[in-house]
């Protein structure tokens, strides 16, 4: 198993399991932030996006590991410079970059079940998510992606392949 990155982003669209796989890995002392759960009640990305930044770079600066869950829906430009500051300071090859590539359907199924069970209510998905999730990512410098289809076994896949839990 490879070691553990330094700052792992994972991305995709609202109800693609990011926030299910942060619960789901070790509590091991890193920071972890998760932007769908934090800014679930508005609308307001950019706002959102900013709320925690000192945190985040005061987390780098002490070399605390830390993991960012990144919603979609937020300007790719802004996102992305974001993204490239963090890389920036630690360099990218301390960074693993994942998004979900999940069914658009099974996505929009959650987003109504959570709905349901917590009284939120959230923006439909646009069919063209997967597109502008990958705009995000090729506008950020340094970003060699890692894809990931959600299926059996993901959260086990994926903290095998990122050093962040069990295989």
């Amino acid at each position: 198993m490879k070691p553990a990155p330094r700052l792992l982003v994972v991305a995709g669209l609202h109800g693609c399991g990011k926030s299910t796989l942060l619960r789901s890995l070790p509590q091991d002392g890193r920071l972890v932030i998760d932007d769908i759960m934090r800014d679930a009640a508005g609308d307001e990305p950019r706002f959102a996006c900013c709320r925690h930044r000192a945190a985040i770079f005061a987390a780098l600066d002490e070399g605390r590991p830390l993991v960012l869950a990144d919603s979609l829906f937020c300007d790719p430009g802004f996102r992305a410079g974001f993204l490239e500051a963090l890389a920036g300071r630690i360099g990218p090859e301390e960074v693993e970059w994942v998004w979900f590539e999940p069914h658009v359907g099974k996505c929009a199924a959650n987003i109504r079940h959570r709905a349901r069970v917590r009284g939120w209510e959230r923006p439909d998905i646009p069919l063209d998510s997967n597109r502008r999730l990958a705009e995000v990512f090729s506008a950020t410098e340094g970003a060699r992606p890692r894809a990931v289809h959600r299926a059996a076994g993901w959260v086990r896949r994926l903290a095998a392949l990122t050093g962040l839990g069990r295989a």
